[in-house]
């Protein structure tokens, strides 16, 4: 397990580099950085994948002591990392710049969206491949934009004061929704190994 995520770190220092100038071009832009950060956080699996993909790793790794888990909950923990680590340097950046701290109950509920989006494309990406799974992808992350904007627009004040209450419990199904599409993608990656 650690080699696999030795590998994939080794192909995203570059990626990741991309990122984090990215990332602080966005946390510039005002209030909504953090959310800005945690989307290019689950694209770092994605293309990981790619990169396995055009390697034929997913072919080469049925060989390799390794379970179809391993190789996924790879993807997962990688994503989870780079959540982790965009959260907390755009949360930075966005301190260095206004003096105010992000309010964590919004970034509880912006990694919640991000997860539940990721919960839904990792499995369609794995099993489909990249390529053809790509619109899936960019699909689920208009649908995201969309109820982010809906969410932010309705009701005023006591909407998002009520939402934002639920933050935690909210964050907590979003993850343990993430954790059971971890399993779902260990048997497609196993299915698309085999055939």
């Amino acid at each position: 397990m650690k080699g696999i995520l030795f590998k994939d770190f080794l192909s995203a220092k570059r990626i990741l580099t991309i990122y984090l100038l990215m990332i602080i071009c966005f946390s510039f832009g005002g209030a909504k950085g953090v959310f800005f950060a945690l989307c290019y956080s689950i694209m770092v699996p994605v293309n990981l994948l790619g990169f396995d993909e055009r390697s034929r790793f997913d072919r080469y790794a049925s060989v390799l002591p390794l379970t179809g888990l391993q190789c996924v909950a790879d993807k997962y923990i990688v994503t989870y990392l780079c959540m982790a680590m965009m959260m907390a340097l755009s949360s930075l950046i966005a301190f260095l710049r206004t003096g105010a701290a992000s309010a964590m109950e919004d970034m509880l509920l912006y990694a919640a969206t991000v997860l539940a989006t990721h919960a839904l494309c990792m499995p369609l990406l794995i099993r489909m491949g990249v390529t053809k799974g790509q619109w899936v992808y960019l699909l689920s992350l208009v649908a995201e934009f969309g109820v982010m904007a809906i969410i932010g627009n309705l009701g005023g004040e006591g909407v998002a004061e009520k939402i934002s209450a639920l933050a935690l419990p909210i964050f907590l199904a979003a993850l343990a929704v993430n954790v059971a599409s971890m399993f779902v993608a260990a048997k497609m990656f196993d299915r698309r190994a085999e055939g």
